[in-house]
């Protein structure tokens, strides 16, 4: 199988020849680590990323940066290369070493929400750029675009405070803010399906490590139905990504009809029963810890934590080794490239046999 059709394949919920590899996204720093030398093209800078942070009022487009660089993507050997579309989160926030530090939602009331235009989704000098590089790598490659689908923006750009508060106060005020977001996806997944990604990524986090955000009578009654619009209108594959531990709102969530969940966070929800329970319903996409084997392992400890992982998550298909969130500043470059590596040989001994 060529790199396009194993991921699609896993996907699907089957098996293919190999183990699919992919990343989320990785710093650009790390990156360059591993090429030996500086990436300029299309690198995400948080210092110029004007899809991370906006005000209301302000004139916003939208903005694409490489989630893993050509180059660095094609040296660790991943199956999947991604654009990553950045879209406004209406926050005050501070720069940071990792990134945009969040200090508080704009989106506070009316007088905000009335001040906002979202950018164009048919803009095209950006769709334009996003074709170019489907067709520059897309023969052979499972290309991806990573996008929010609108939770995960909704709850930001309002503030975890002011969404509680506005759980009893105006529900009106969440489902516009969350109608806002999906609306513009709408219309901008359906040109992202058209210029011929094969698989959408969307980060939209609703849980911490022990448990989600809201209950599940939130989940039902705020965002299940204006989602499931969205969700029932895609044409590819997606996958959901939420850190934390999502197993209390899983069976709801798979209503979404999402082809796989990322990252399994570590230590949040239990591998065997995950595959055990919905191996055979939805890909399985993770969990290499970014905290200790991405980071701090030793080398033995990365071979040991890859083999592990495929041994538990891939008989009978329907898993992708990744990481368990995206690839920070803090983790090791070496440890990037042990895990390619290994998968690498093991691959070429299943193959073999």
């Amino acid at each position: 199988m060529e790199s396009k059709e194993r991921v699609l394949t896993a996907l699907k919920v089957k098996e293919p020849d190999c183990i699919p590899f992919m990343f989320a996204m990785v710093d650009t720093q790390l990156q360059e680590e591993i090429v030996g030398h500086t990436l300029r093209d299309y690198v995400f800078d948080v210092k110029k990323d004007p899809g991370t942070v906006a005000v209301p009022g302000e004139s916003v487009k939208t903005s694409l940066n490489y989630c893993i660089h050509p180059e660095t993507a094609e040296k660790l050997g991943l199956d999947a290369w991604g654009i990553k579309f950045n879209y406004p989160l209406f926050v005050k926030a501070s720069l940071q070493r990792g990134g945009w530090a969040i200090e508080r939602g704009l989106l506070v009331d009316w007088e905000a929400f009335h001040k906002i235009t979202m950018p164009d989704p048919d803009q095209e000098d950006v769709l334009r750029e996003a074709q170019q590089f489907i067709n520059r790598y897309g023969q052979d490659k499972a290309i991806y675009a990573a996008i929010r689908m609108g939770i995960s923006s909704t709850l930001m750009s309002m503030g975890y405070d002011v969404f509680s508060y506005m759980l009893y106060d105006d529900r009106e005020f969440i489902q516009s803010v969350l109608g806002m977001y999906l609306d513009f996806n709408k219309r901008f997944i359906r040109n992202l399906e058209e210029i011929g990604f094969n698989f959408l990524w969307s980060f939209d986090d609703i849980a911490f490590g022990t448990a989600p955000f809201f209950s599940p009578q939130v989940w039902d009654e705020v965002f299940h139905q204006p989602v499931k619009a969205v969700a029932d209108g895609i044409g590819i594959p997606w996958i959901y990504h939420s850190d934390g531990n999502i197993l209390p709102l899983l069976d709801r969530m798979l209503q979404l009809r999402m082809s796989g969940i990322h990252p399994l966070e570590p230590g949040s929800m239990d591998l065997d029963y995950l595959k055990k329970t919905y191996g055979k319903q939805v890909c399985l996409i993770g969990n290499l810890d970014i905290n200790s084997t991405l980071s701090t392992s030793s080398l033995e400890e990365v071979r040991f934590e890859v083999l592990d992982r495929i041994a538990r998550l891939s008989p009978g298909g329907g898993f992708i080794l990744s990481d368990s969130n995206s690839v920070p500043y803090f983790c090791n470059s070496r440890n990037l490239v042990e895990v390619a590596k290994t998968v690498r040989e093991y691959n070429q001994l299943r193959i073999h046999n």
